[in-house]
């Protein structure tokens, strides 16, 4: 397998120059929980010296996609899939793994981060048990705190307040979060309060995902302002981020018909996001 694996990414780059290409087939698939299947993004060719703290994140479901729609324009440093594991997409892009729930242990790929449990919905002592647990198995990694939206700053308080009290807060490497916001504005005082928070307890901040439904008020000219925003605040603190390309070719979304897309499905192009994130040094 291994054999056949390398000569069809060494076909891929004969064939497509720089981009990297995947075959088909149950091999790149990754289970996580609840069914999910994960796919890594595959990255397109401009490999230029990206920004070190530019990447993104792509959870992608069902059997009906074709790797080709996974592309993501422009160079990125580091990308993730929600899963422990995935393939590499070319160029220096490193893959950051997740334990995605409290029963996710690994074994999860080599990296020296790892996030946990994404945008949890029970108290935080469900999770603390479990996390202690998990950052004491990986003392090589930078293990992040659950990951949470903007809705949740309080739960990521209550979780870090717990830690202190059970002496474990040094366990800690960074907050995984992410922002949803319905205006550009929001979007940034969000941000800022998760990085007061990273600032006050000695942590990196890593926004995992932003993103901004084209069919809210505001429309794509609203989103792109917000993937700018965003990464230019990001860029100035030090603070990694990653825009979010939740893709459902179908006419089906997590809110509405519209989606935050880089690529148009049936072509294969950039979409206005697309060319706005390539934009992005």
């Amino acid at each position: 397998m291994k054999r056949l694996l390398a000569l069809a990414l060494l076909a891929g780059l004969l064939i497509g120059g720089l981009r990297m290409c995947r075959p088909d087939g149950d091999e790149f698939k990754t289970k996580i929980a609840d069914s999910y299947v994960s796919y890594a993004p595959i990255v397109s060719a401009d490999w230029d010296h990206p920004s070190p703290l530019k990447g993104v994140g792509a959870t992608y479901t069902g059997p009906w996609y074709t790797p080709e729609q996974y592309r993501t324009p422009g160079a990125v440093s580091w990308y993730h899939n929600w899963g422990p594991t995935s393939y590499k997409v070319g160029g220096d892009a490193q893959f950051i793994p997740t334990a995605y729930g409290t029963g996710s242990t690994g074994p999860f790929a080599p990296s020296p981060y790892l996030l946990t449990y994404n945008e949890v919905t029970g108290p935080p002592a469900d999770y603390v048990d479990a996390w202690i647990a998990l950052a004491e198995a990986y003392p090589d990694r930078g293990v992040f705190l659950p990951s949470v939206h903007q809705d949740k700053l309080w739960w990521i308080d209550d979780f870090h307040a717990e830690l202190e009290s059970r002496g474990k807060a040094h366990l800690a490497y960074g907050i995984s979060f992410h922002i949803y916001m319905n205006a550009p504005s929001g979007a940034l005082i969000m941000l800022q309060q998760a990085g007061e928070r990273a600032d006050e307890w000695g942590l990196d901040l890593w926004v995992t995902e932003y993103g901004f439904d084209p069919c809210w008020p505001g429309g794509t000219a609203w989103a792109i302002q917000v993937m700018e925003q965003v990464a230019a605040e990001c860029e100035a603190h030090g603070w990694h981020y990653a825009w979010f390309q939740q893709s459902y070719p179908l006419p089906q979304n997590w809110w509405h018909g519209c989606n935050t897309s880089l690529v148009d499905y049936d072509t294969g192009a950039d979409t206005e996001l697309g060319e706005a994130w390539r934009r992005i040094p």
